[in-house]
């Protein structure tokens, strides 16, 4: 994944499905990349469609100067890019 010029690469069979809850059918990520603590979730919402969140914390600068970010997600050769806003917190 890359957030403006910050990239993290999540290790293949990382993902997790959630079998329980609210959110259940969705696949997740949780652990420590460099040193950053991050948190990701995609869910299929439709046919061709899904959602994706991604948190982080830990990091010693912000992910971006501007906003809204590009985010481009990448899961083994299929890619896409969007613009989003991004939420600091």
């Amino acid at each position: 994944m890359i957030v403006g010029n910050y990239t993290i690469t999540i290790p293949a069979a990382s993902f997790k499905k959630l079998m329980n809850g609210s959110k259940a059918g969705g696949n997740v990520f949780a652990g420590t990349l460099n040193g950053v603590s991050v948190a990701e979730q995609l869910s299929i919402t439709g046919t061709n469609s899904f959602l994706f969140q991604a948190s982080t914390s830990g990091m010693s600068q912000p992910l971006a100067t501007t906003n809204p970010v590009t985010v481009t997600l990448t899961i083994g050769t299929d890619s896409s890019t969007v613009t989003v806003p991004a939420v600091f917190k």
